[in-house]
């Protein structure tokens, strides 16, 4: 181990780092009310959606610009908190 690969290290975790955060967006609260309409159903049972209800949704939505996996756990932890 030298220097300069301790240095490279540590370079490539400050640019993990930075990439973590610019990922996180918070909801819109219009968008975060389309979204639980959509699945009040599911916010009811307390059951997560499953992917294909998820990328279905989006499909139908075409303003949204999120993944599915950010609409399942923005689901899950609105009837996690109650």
């Amino acid at each position: 181990m030298n220097i300069e690969s301790i240095q490279e290290d540590v370079a490539k975790e400050k640019k993990m780092k930075l990439r973590n955060i610019k990922g996180r967006v918070k909801w819109e609260p219009h968008q975060k009310n389309i979204v639980l309409k959509a699945f009040k159903k599911h916010i009811k049972n307390r059951i997560p959606p499953k992917k294909s209800e998820c990328l279905k949704f989006l499909s139908e939505n075409p303003k949204f610009s999120c993944d599915w996996i950010r609409i399942k756990t923005l689901v899950f932890n609105t009837y996690r908190d109650k």
